[in-house]
C-alpha cells in the first residue's frame, strides 16, 4: 500500500484553525482505509486525538518561519520512503514562499515522490513557475481554471474533492456512523428514525405503511425503528407482526429494521447520542402514536430539521407541534378503518377496506409534495450524500492516491 505523508506548517493542533480539522478528517479516512499516513508538522506540534503518536506518526520539520534552504534540508531525510505527499497551503500563499521553493527542491532530489497540493483559498500571488508530479486539489468546481491559472499548470492536473463531513464536529459517535453506513441511512430519498417502545399504542405499523407507501411513489427508503426495552414476549409477538408487514409490504431489510435485533449495543436500547445523530441524517419522522402526554421524540426530531407527522386524532399535543402535519392514524376510542375509493362504470362510489391504499396515496399526495418543497432538507441531503467521508474518500481522494503513485 502507498506511503502517505501530509505536509503543514503547523505549529499546534488548535481546533479554530480550520485546516487543522481538514487534516485531522483525511488522516481519518487514511487510517479507517488501511494506510499508515506520516504527519509532518512544526516541532512545537503537539496534539491528542487522531494526532496522537499511537495512533499517527509525526515528523517534525522545521517552524513555519524558516528559510527554503532551512526546509529543504531539514525535509529531505524524512521523506524517503512517502510515496504521495498531500500539502496544504503550501505551494501558493505567498506567507509560505519559503516552503514553496524548498519542496521544489526536494522535489527534483526525491522524483520517486508524486504531489497532491490542496488549496483552500483563491491565492494570493502571480503564478509561477511549474512542479512536476503535482495534482492541485480544490474543494469546489467552479474555480479550476483560476487553480490551473494561478498554479502555472494544465487543467487536468487540477481536481475536485470535496471537503468531507467532520463526524467529531458533528459528534456522531462510530455507532451511528456504523448504522447509517450500514443501511446507507444518509443516501435514501426518504429517510426516518422511530423511537419508541413496543407497545401497540404506538401504531408502529402505520408508519411503516406510510413508508411501503413512499416506496411505491418510486422513491428510495428506510425507517429505523429504535425500539426500547422491548424484550418481553408481548413486544416480541408485536414485532413479528410488524416485519410480517414489512416483507408483505414489499420492504427490504435494508429498508425497515429493528435496531436491537440487529446491534448488541441497541439490545435493550439505542444509546441517545445515536438517536441525536439518527435524527440528524433523516429528513421524515411519523408519530403515529395514540397516547402521549407531550412526546419528546417529536420535539427531538423537529429540533434535528426533520418534516414532523403527528396523529390527528390525539389532539393533546397539538398545541405543541402546531406547524406539523397530521394525518388520522387513529385514536383508543374508535377502531379507524382505511379504504380505497372506487367508481363503477354506472357512476356509483363504493368504499373498500384497504389499509394500504389510504396511505398510500397519502405518502404520494400529502408527504412528497411537502418533503419536495423543503430546501433546507434538500441541501441536508446533499451534504450527506456528496460529503460523507467514505465517499469522498472511494469516489474522489484514494483514486487520485493511486494515479499519482502509479505515475512513478
Amino acid at each position: 500500500m502507498e506511503r502517505v505523508g501530509i505536509l503543514t506548517t503547523f505549529t499546534g493542533a488548535d481546533e479554530a484553525y480550520s485546516l487543522v480539522n481538514v487534516v485531522r478528517v483525511q488522516l481519518q479516512m487514511l487510517l479507517s482505509n488501511g494506510y499508515a499516513p506520516v504527519l509532518f508538522t512544526a516541532p512545537t506540534f503537539k496534539g491528542e486525538g487522531i494526532f496522537a503518536p499511537h495512533n499517527v506518526e509525526v515528523r517534525h520539520v522545521v517552524m513555519p518561519d524558516a528559510g527554503q534552504e532551512q526546509v529543504a534540508e531539514a525535509l529531505r531525510p524524512l521523506v524517503g520512503d512517502i510515496d504521495v505527499m498531500l500539502c496544504h497551503d503550501i505551494l501558493f500563499l505567498g506567507q509560505h514562499r519559503e516552503w514553496a521553493k524548498a519542496i521544489r527542491k526536494v522535489a527534483k532530489d526525491k522524483p520517486h515522490i508524486n504531489w497532491l497540493h490542496w488549496q483552500h483559498s483563491r491565492g494570493d500571488h502571480s503564478p509561477i513557475e511549474p512542479m512536476d508530479r503535482s495534482w492541485f486539489c480544490y474543494p469546489n468546481k467552479g474555480d479550476l481554471k483560476h487553480v490551473a491559472h494561478i498554479n502555472n499548470t494544465t487543467l487536468n492536473r487540477v481536481r475536485y474533492v470535496p471537503h468531507p463531513l467532520d463526524f467529531d464536529y458533528l459528534g456522531w459517535s462510530a455507532l451511528a456512523v456504523r448504522i447509517a453506513e450500514d443501511f446507507g441511512f444518509p443516501f435514501v430519498d426518504v429517510a426516518g428514525l422511530l423511537p419508541t417502545r413496543m407497545d401497540r399504542q404506538k401504531q408502529i405499523e402505520k408508519a411503516i405503511r406510510v413508508f411501503i407507501g413512499l416506496k411505491k411513489a418510486g422513491r428510495s427508503v428506510c425507517l429505523l425503528v429504535a425500539d426500547a426495552y422491548a424484550t418481553g414476549e408481548r413486544f416480541n409477538v408485536y414485532r413479528d407482526e410488524l416485519k410480517e408487514l414489512v416483507k408483505r409490504g414489499g420492504l427490504s431489510d435494508g429498508e425497515c429494521a429493528f435496531l436491537s435485533q440487529r446491534y448488541e449495543e441497541c439490545r435493550y436500547s439505542v444509546p441517545r447520542p445515536v438517536v441525536k445523530a439518527l435524527f440528524e441524517m433523516s429528513n421524515l419522522f411519523i408519530q403515529p402514536s395514540n397516547s402521549e402526554t407531550s412526546s419528546l421524540v417529536v420535539m427531538e426530531a423537529a429540533l434535528a430539521g426533520n418534516l414532523v407527522v403527528i396523529n390527528a386524532d390525539f389532539q393533546p399535543i397539538h398545541h405543541l407541534y402546531r406547524d406539523a402535519l397530521a394525518f388520522p392514524f387513529g385514536s383508543v376510542f374508535e377502531d379507524t378503518k382505511y379504504y380505497r375509493h372506487v367508481r363503477t362504470a354506472g357512476g356509483e362510489e363504493r368504499k373498500i377496506a384497504d389499509p394500504q391504499a389510504f396511505w398510500d396515496d397519502a405518502a404520494r399526495r400529502d408527504i412528497l409534495p411537502v418533503l419536495d418543497s423543503q430546501l433546507t432538507l434538500a441541501v441536508k441531503r446533499q451534504q450527506l450524500c456528496d460529503r460523507w467521508p467514505d465517499r469522498v474518500f472511494k469516489k474522489y481522494l484514494e483514486p487520485l492516491i493511486l494515479e499519482a503513485a502509479q505515475s512513478t
